[in-house]
């Protein structure tokens, strides 16, 4: 789960349907869906976990612990999945750096954190844990 930054949503990763739900925090309900699977660059396997929303609040990012990638999501553009983004083995956890120029995803499996470029979305290092 993941707030955004102006505190008028927030974010839930759910891995039993493969969707992100995005919840308004005046009225405290789900006001849209963003279903992952239905994607064109995502096929299957598909189990959403780890959530995070850039400082900026442009970007949030979704990691998926069976397909070994990171969801892009642009929050501007009606949370369209703008790219994915090949990372280590079952990546879980994630986070944004204060600039929202560095994405970092913990890959449980590998047990490396993949570095990713905020703005070009490329892995720019691995690092071993």
């Amino acid at each position: 789960m993941a707030v955004h930054p102006d505190g008028g949503l927030v974010y839930v990763a759910n891995s039993g349907d493969r969707t992100v739900s995005v919840i308004e925090t005046i009225f405290n309900q789900v006001i849209g869906i963003i279903s992952l699977d239905q994607f064109g660059g995502a096929p299957g396997p598909l189990v959403p976990r780890g959530i995070a929303v850039s400082p900026d609040g442009n970007r949030l990012y979704v990691t998926d612990g069976a397909g070994n990638r990171l969801f892009v999501i642009d929050t501007t553009a009606n949370h369209a999945v703008v790219g994915i983004v090949p990372v280590g083995k079952k990546p879980y956890g994630v986070s944004v750096s204060a600039d929202s120029k560095r994405v970092y995803v913990a890959n449980t499996d590998d047990n490396t954190v993949s570095v990713v470029h905020g703005r070009t979305n490329e892995v720019i290092a691995t690092i071993p844990v």
